[in-house]
């Protein structure tokens, strides 16, 4: 995987491409071939290479194309920005470039927002889009947002199903999924859920030796069983960058569920730190959406001491889950009307 923080890694991924009748040899030794009906190959023009075998229905589209509809995308939920500031700043693809993903961020202030979410004002986030799209059916074109980060460039993505568009490689349908799913109102209360999502970490104090298997838990690595010497120091390497990634926030902001929030978000940013010893598998993309699922169960897990303390105890998926937060919602728990201590 490729991992590209320039707009020049646009190159590696805009090449023409072109389609091609697909054929078997037919084994008799004569040289002749066969046409396989009904498929058809996607072809890099510049180097002749095949991405992908496909059914001959199947919609081809361009990552130039992929891109003007997530710069119309912000286009439709920012109307008060300049397209042209819709820039690239990140683009993640395989070494076959049979599929991608492109970061866009408007280079410059965005108004009528207020970006740090009623924290400290030098503390601020920016919105970006993520467009996905591949020549090779690994998943259909989509458009995810994100935040990232101002002071870190940290960012976590899909914490709000609302504003994902995803549909097959038909235009058409595409700019009207754009025009139904998003406008300027809709994003508004995006953002405005982002801040009521942030607030509740700032009161959680967490004790700095419990950051480590908290990290661990929200990115979903497990320390394997029965390690040879060597992959039992490539995970030691492991838990000391994490320690320290998360020492780093802990002296900045202080030892609270925001800095956890950071710190697990710098490291589903970077994965290609984390990536000795194949510990972890997971792409960035994958990363940063356990960082959103996590940030909307933790915050509000936050609202009942007693669930918030043995998670921080223990640190569990099963405890963050949907359906077991909704348990404790049922039985009157988490809206204050029930105690759970007297369980």
């Amino acid at each position: 995987m490729i991992y590209n923080n320039f707009e020049e890694g646009l190159d590696s991924i805009m090449f023409p491409i072109r389609e091609a009748n697909v054929y078997v040899d037919t084994g008799t030794g004569t040289g002749r071939y066969r046409l396989i009906p009904n498929k058809k190959a996607i072809i890099n023009s510049n180097t002749n290479k095949v991405l992908s075998v496909v059914s001959e229905n199947y919609q081809v589209l361009h990552n130039y194309t992929a891109l003007e509809l997530a710069r119309k995308c912000c286009e439709v939920a920012f109307p008060n920005t300049t397209p042209a500031k819709w820039e690239v700043f990140s683009v993640e693809a395989p070494l076959t470039h049979a599929h991608c993903r492109i970061d866009i961020q408007h280079n410059g202030e965005i108004p009528d927002y207020d970006w740090s979410f009623g924290q400290d004002k030098k503390d601020r986030f920016k919105p970006f889009i993520r467009v996905c799209n591949s020549y090779n059916r690994t998943f259909a074109f989509s458009m995810r947002f994100g935040l990232i980060r101002g002071a870190c460039k940290n960012g976590l993505i899909d914490w709000h199903s609302s504003i994902t568009i995803k549909v097959a490689h038909d235009v058409k349908k595409m700019e009207r999924s754009i025009e139904k799913k998003i406008d300027e109102a809709k994003f508004k209360k995006v953002l405005d859920d982002f801040g009521t999502l942030l607030k509740p970490l700032f009161g959680v104090l967490i004790d700095e030796e419990k950051f480590l298997p908290l990290i661990l838990s929200i990115l979903h690595i497990k320390k394997p069983e029965d390690m040879s010497k060597d992959r039992e120091s490539k995970w030691n390497q492991l838990e000391k960058y994490l320690t320290s990634t998360a020492s780093t926030y802990i002296q900045q902001i202080g030892s609270t569920g925001y800095a956890l929030m950071n710190a697990v978000s710098d490291v589903a940013t970077r994965p290609t730190n984390i990536r000795k010893g194949n510990f972890v598998r997971r792409e960035r993309d994958g990363l940063q959406r356990l960082v959103g699922m996590w940030l909307v169960n933790f915050s509000k897990l936050v609202e009942h001491q007693t669930l918030l303390n043995e998670y921080l105890e223990k640190p569990s998926q099963e405890t963050l889950r949907p359906k077991s937060l909704a348990r404790f919602w049922y039985l009157g728990y988490m809206d204050g009307s029930k105690s759970a201590e007297c369980q």
